[in-house]
């Protein structure tokens, strides 16, 4: 049996990631000290560098793995490997990162600015003008490298704003939505038919477990006499319905949106619903 070689990139994603592969039923360990997380399903898992992903899978013995778009981008890789899925999901949220210029009030960008990043090439892709300013790499702490003078301006990662807010930092006006970004899963351009099946079920798991998030299952007991279809539910697939030992009842699932319970609980109880019960959902795929 040939092995599939995934690499899994260790960082801020890194928990998340890990748990959604155990969720999807990957048995994983804890890495130990070479970055193995053991092999399941016929894939070996290993934790290297996030920023390393790209090249671990297009110089290296890697097949696959899973790192940020944005490292893909500044990797300048793109081109040379095809991403199979991406996975909307961050360190806190479930939402796309987001890259912004930032700096202190009324900074506005100029020739020959020092602007500072963890991934200079990043800066030079994303952000317009850059090719008249002067890049400098800084490794992390980019909100107080723009505080304390080491750079005018930061390409950063903005999620809440917090931290800019406590550095007594802005968004540069215009700068506020260079590139959103989101893990993904990439690939060699060509595997054997035995690891492209494996990879292929990874991409699939992945995308069922990560995307389950947004959806929930509600069960009721609804009377037989209402038609279900004039309810207008917005189901992702047709509602299951069966009896009930109650006559002139049955018993309904369906799979919606977790953002539409609100409107639905409402529907439900109009219609005469009962015992209406919201589940999670620990994998989905329309």
């Amino acid at each position: 049996m040939s092995l599939l070689k995934v690499a899994v990139c260790n960082g801020s994603l890194g928990p998340r990631l890990i748990e959604f592969l155990k969720t999807g039923g990957y048995q994983l360990k804890e890495p130990d000290r070479t970055g193995s997380l053991g092999t399941s399903n016929g894939i070996e898992f290993v934790q290297v560098d996030r920023r390393m992903v790209p090249q671990f899978i297009r110089d290296g013995e890697f097949d696959a793995g899973v790192t940020g778009y944005d490292l893909l981008l500044a990797s300048n890789f793109e081109n040379d490997l095809r991403v199979m899925a991406k996975l909307c999901f961050s360190r806190a949220s479930d939402v796309p990162t987001r890259w912004a210029l930032v700096a202190k009030p009324g900074y506005q960008l100029r020739p020959h600015s020092v602007i500072g990043c963890e991934l200079p090439s990043l800066v030079s892709r994303i952000v317009p003008g850059s090719h008249h300013v002067s890049l400098k790499r800084i490794e992390g702490s980019e909100e107080l490298c723009v505080k304390y003078g080491i750079v005018e301006a930061a390409l950063v990662v903005v999620e809440t704003g917090s931290s800019l807010r406590a550095c007594g930092l802005e968004i540069v006006a215009g700068f506020d939505n260079l590139l959103e970004s989101v893990p993904c899963l990439m690939a060699k351009q060509v595997l054997s038919d035995e690891k492209e099946k494996k990879l292929n079920s990874l991409s699939l798991t992945l995308q069922a477990v990560v995307g389950a998030s947004q959806f929930a299952m509600v069960t009721f007991n609804l009377p037989a006499t209402v038609g279900i279809s004039t309810l207008s539910l917005p189901c992702d697939t047709a509602p299951t319905i069966n009896p009930t030992s109650n006559l002139g009842w049955v018993e309904v699932s369906i799979c919606i949106p977790r953002s539409k319970f609100p409107d639905v609980v409402g529907s439900l109880r109009a219609a005469g619903a009962t015992g209406i019960v919201l589940l999670p959902v620990t994998g989905h795929l329309a």
